[in-house]
């Protein structure tokens, strides 16, 4: 490092911006709460290594259904569908015919049910970089997801949204900092998912 940045503590830092990508949905509020205890412990692990300061981290929960191999066959319905409006959450969102959707998640999930867990991780090696990204796997697939800014990060790259907001602003000592909203375009229809 040059001496002229190792001495100056504002040219000196380590922006972490990270994307985790989970392929499983989570089932119920208390596998939900699990998972928010783990994305805290991990943020608390990333505190002790002095790597929280400039963080951004981003935790997606992908459906494993995009697993299955006629998931491209489906992903091509869909686009091509006609898309209807539906209320969500208060939200009114443009979704795929529902019979198409409900059709789509019997037959993926049958599929992924007969996956060993091997040709489970060999699918989701062969999925490009370029399609983890909110226009691409995640546009109808994300069922939740989690978004942790820290303070330093925010007056990086956010000060505007933090000075019309100062609330975003969290420190992450308690686990109720952690909020795992549902993707509202989440295109699956599971029996537990009030629609």
């Amino acid at each position: 490092m040059r001496k002229d940045i190792a001495e100056d503590p504002e040219r000196n830092r380590i922006i972490l911006d990270l994307d985790v990508y989970i392929f499983k949905r989570i089932e119920n509020e208390e596998e939900k709460e699990e998972r928010r205890k783990e994305i805290f412990e991990f943020i608390q692990y990333l505190k002790e290594e002095g790597l929280f300061e400039y963080l951004e981290l981003g935790v997606i929960f992908i459906d494993e259904r995009v697993l299955a191999p006629s998931y491209k066959k489906y992903k091509y319905e869909i686009s091509g569908s006609r898309k209807v409006k539906e209320e969500i959450d208060g939200e009114i969102v443009r979704m795929p015919p529902r019979d198409l959707r409900k059709e789509m998640s019997g037959v993926l999930q049958q599929e992924v049910n007969e996956m060993s867990e091997e040709e489970l991780l060999a699918r989701m090696r062969k999925i490009r970089k370029d399609e983890l990204s909110r226009s691409g796997i995640e546009e109808y697939n994300m069922a939740y997801f989690s978004e942790v800014f820290s303070p330093g990060i925010l007056k990086e790259r956010y000060s505007t949204s933090l000075e019309a907001n100062p609330n975003i602003k969290k420190n992450y000592k308690k686990i109720e900092d952690i909020k795992i909203p549902e993707g509202l375009n989440y295109i699956f229809i599971n029996e537990e998912r009030k629609e």
